[in-house]
């Protein structure tokens, strides 16, 4: 899988202290190695059981040099989180620009099933996601979770907001309320996936999804719903 790492992402980074000047100047090619080797190693093991070691090996560089980079393990950590997350936000942008569902409920399950598919492409993602981007974790700072579940949010509420105008949802329920909800079908689905990893694929993830939303549909829809 190519990875294309967006060269402002680790500018910003590196304002924020969490990669050095010396891993900004590193050829593309070699960041994302980086990168793909600690995104593999922090989502299949426990924080504590990936050493710097084990991650300067996978990408071949030494430990020093590592440490040149990032100075501590939890940096690598936030690093690796920041980049899946702008990943996230760049695919749900190209979702939208690509949508072509009428239905608010057709496009709600279109933007579900299509996270879920990211997610889930390559598998090592949905790992990451359910080890890491979790406020129990306790390893990642506030604002990276806080513009995960922002990002949802707001992608949400567009679709939301638009089916209240259309009257396919309901006017009297704060769309705000709704959107939480609709979250909340997104965590069921992920709880799901997480019981039985090993044997989930896209059509039982879809089937999960269209079930919840049908369950939630019917005290949302409004009049044209």
């Amino acid at each position: 899988m190519n990875i294309h790492m967006d060269e402002n992402v680790i500018v910003t980074l590196q304002r924020r202290k969490i990669v050095t000047e010396t891993f900004r100047r590193l050829p593309p090619r070699k960041k994302e190695k980086i990168y793909t080797i600690a995104r593999e190693l922090l989502a299949e093991r426990e924080f504590d059981r990936v050493s710097l070691d084990h991650i300067a090996a996978g990408a071949g560089v030494s430990k020093g040099s590592l440490l040149q980079y990032f100075v501590s393990k939890e940096n690598i950590l936030s690093f690796t989180a920041a980049v899946v997350l702008h990943e996230f936000e760049s695919f749900g942008k190209e979702h939208f620009r690509r949508e072509t569902t009428v239905k608010t409920r057709d496009r709600l399950l279109s933007c579900l099933t299509a996270s879920f598919g990211f997610w889930m492409e390559p598998p090592v993602r949905f790992l990451f996601l359910m080890r890491y981007f979790t406020p129990l974790g306790g390893l990642l700072p506030d604002e990276i979770l806080v513009s995960l579940t922002e990002n949802r949010r707001r992608n949400i509420m567009q679709i939301v907001e638009r089916g209240i105008s259309t009257g396919e949802l309901r006017p009297d329920i704060p769309a705000e309320r709704m959107v939480l909800l609709i979250m909340g079908v997104e965590q069921a689905v992920r709880e799901e996936i997480a019981y039985a990893f090993d044997q989930i694929d896209r059509t039982t993830v879809k089937n999960s999804i269209e079930r919840l939303l049908s369950l939630l549909w019917q005290g949302i829809q409004g009049g044209r719903g």
